[in-house]
């Protein structure tokens, strides 16, 4: 198997050189350089102070929940966060019916997504509480 490969895509083309295999050829002496020039900035790294966490351009502020640092979109995870606390609470307070719906959850899910969305085109909130009623009242028997 060849020491090159290749990747091209619409406007970049990308070729792996394998390392520490010598400086025979132009693409190794350059290989051998950066590895050079990474090596010194590491040292110099080690021996100033840390450098800031955060770029000139990002805010200067981390989010954090229960012991968990959150990445990208915080609504995501809080969304995730909301839906296992239901969850957890229908075990708590009604186990047969969490039976129920644990059997069915991503079903009930996906309903409350299409209920959520037509209670809002028809700005109708009557459906959505109609809706969460129906989920609640999951047969216990």
């Amino acid at each position: 198997m060849s020491e090159r490969y290749h990747a091209e895509t619409q406007t970049d083309q990308v070729e792996h050189v394998a390392s520490h295999k010598g400086t025979s050829r132009p693409d190794q002496v350059g290989n051998e350089r950066a590895d050079q020039i990474a090596n010194l900035t590491r040292i110099k790294s080690e021996k100033g102070p840390p450098e800031g966490y955060f770029t000139l351009s990002e805010e200067p502020f981390i989010l954090k929940f229960k012991e968990n640092l959150i990445q990208g979109d915080p609504r995501a995870y809080m969304k995730k966060w909301e839906k296992d606390k239901m969850v957890e609470i229908w075990r708590e307070k009604a186990p047969k019916q969490a039976l129920y719906i644990k059997k069915h959850l991503v079903q009930i899910l996906r309903q409350a997504e299409r209920v959520w969305k037509w209670a809002i085109d028809a700005d109708d909130g009557k459906a959505w509480i109609y809706f969460i009623f129906a989920a609640s009242m999951a047969p216990n028997k």
